[in-house]
């Protein structure tokens, strides 16, 4: 990568994830070719993905992801769903 992430994405090199974030997602719907039918923009949405992928604060996940889903967790119960309204049809339908 020849160019500094930050600097393609317009903001300090101590930005943190959600600010990131959020200049990609105005950066994308700035540049993105459904948009901008000009060659410019393609080639500028090639650098912004690239410098999303590369800046700190993102771990290599897709924008606008928390990455909470990547890894599978232990299974559910069905004892005790995590959704409260999930707990109150169960109350319900045992009572």
């Amino acid at each position: 990568m020849s160019k500094d992430p930050h600097q393609v994405l317009q903001v300090t090199a101590a930005a943190e994830s959600e600010v990131i974030r959020a200049a990609y997602r105005a950066l994308a719907l700035k540049y993105h070719p459904d948009r901008d039918a000009s060659g410019y923009a393609a080639q500028r949405m090639a650098e912004i993905n690239e410098a999303t992928r590369g800046s700190a604060g993102t771990s290599g996940e897709r924008p606008g992801t928390s990455g909470a889903r990547s890894a599978p967790g232990p299974p559910r119960s069905r004892a005790a769903p995590s959704c409260p309204l999930r707990r109150a049809r169960q109350r319900r339908a045992r009572a």
